[in-house]
């Protein structure tokens, strides 16, 4: 099956799969990546690919915005009835007036690292995914010390 049914599952594979994934784009953009995910059974009601996904996006964003030398960090936890994924990065931080817009569909941002826009897909596609699956997702900011996104699920 291509990972698309909604079925119960354990966060753990999926999350160290995508730990591994980024622990080499780190090296590459000279950021250093700190993936912090609970041993304990965190399962969740959602696709596998939908997870993966969302984690992506948000992993994308937080290194897209992340200039070299800084940290950005991955944590996946169990929290008594949800569990809580966090994406917290070092980077440029996010402008207060903006905050409200940033989940919006082609709100987008010039890339620090590139001068580039993205597609304004990325949070929304996350923030879709969340809420689809019972979640929620919100960010916490500060210019020029960076940003924390923050997922939480309902175990299954």
């Amino acid at each position: 099956p291509g990972g698309t049914e909604i079925a119960s599952i354990d966060v753990r594979p999926a999350a160290n799969e995508i730990a591994e994934m980024y622990q080499g784009r780190a090296a590459d953009l000279d950021l250093k990546f700190e993936a912090n995910i609970a041993d304990t059974a965190m399962p969740i009601r959602i696709a596998e690919m939908q997870l993966k996904q969302m984690l992506t996006n948000l992993l994308d964003n937080a290194m897209q915005f992340t200039s070299s030398g800084h940290a950005v960090q991955f944590q996946a936890e169990r929290k008594e009835s949800v569990v809580e994924f966090e994406v917290r990065d070092e980077g440029s931080g996010i402008e207060p007036e903006l905050l409200p817009k940033i989940f919006d569909r082609f709100f987008t941002t010039a890339n620090p690292r590139t001068g580039n826009r993205g597609t304004g897909l990325g949070l929304a596609i996350a923030k879709s995914i969340a809420t689809a699956n019972g979640g929620t997702i919100s960010v916490e900011s500060e210019l020029g010390r960076g940003s924390t996104f923050r997922v939480t699920l309902p175990v299954a």
